[in-house]
């Protein structure tokens, strides 16, 4: 198993039309040859974004059936 490495935190704006605007951290996380990368996106707790996600999380579970 080789070693992994990272690269530095870069600030994203997801805004697409008509859609609300969420600030999110990318961290890139890659194998030693490069072969694999993983992409990690979070948002800086206490902030609007983050309770964006937090009520996307919960809207995500539910059930719109009747």
């Amino acid at each position: 198993m080789g070693t992994s490495g990272s690269r530095p935190l870069r600030r994203l704006q997801d805004h697409p039309p008509s859609r609300t605007r969420i600030d999110v951290d990318a961290q890139l996380l890659y194998t030693e040859n490069r072969a694999q990368t993983l992409v990690v996106l979070t948002t800086r707790p206490g902030t609007e974004s983050h309770s964006k996600l937090e009520l996307l999380s919960v809207i995500g579970h539910q059930q719109l059936t009747p």
